[in-house]
């Protein structure tokens, strides 16, 4: 073992050992990894209803039974595309509920689809591209 100065009046510095060195380090790194958040996955939303209305079919999200009693307008973004839904909602606590349907049975008009916030539900309107075919299925079965 090599003679290190030791801690006295005439010598009040002394070099700090690599094990506190590197403790120091680590204890900056875990400062900093402790406020970067973290992003948990959004939940499933896996109850909805959905009935075929003419030209569009509708879909509905009951609130209560998803867990999302309190959700306001502004918290509901929905993504549509030619065969797919997409809605995220943010519940009171800041929490991600998602229902995406990748494979609806046909093609909608993205363009004119739309949610809206009701007092118990979330409802989602999709146009049909064929207004006239009536959909017996929402999704197509793989």
């Amino acid at each position: 073992m090599k003679n290190q100065p030791r801690l006295s009046p005439e010598n009040p510095k002394r070099n700090p050992s690599p094990r506190l060195k590197n403790l120091s380090k680590l204890m900056l790194v875990s400062s900093i990894v402790a406020e970067i958040p973290v992003a948990l996955p959004p939940k499933t939303i896996s109850q909805y209803a959905w009935y075929d209305d003419d030209s569009t079919v509708k879909v509905y999200i009951e609130l209560g039974k998803a867990g999302l009693e309190g959700v306001i307008a502004e918290n509901i973004t929905s993504t549509f595309n030619p065969r797919e839904l997409h809605i995220v909602v943010k519940d009171t606590k800041g929490s991600n509920h998602q229902l995406r349907l990748p494979n609806l049975k046909q093609d909608i008009v993205p363009e004119k689809c739309t949610h809206r916030l009701r007092p118990t539900k979330i409802l989602i309107t999709l146009h049909k591209v064929e207004s006239d075919k009536t959909w017996y299925d929402l999704l197509e079965k793989k």
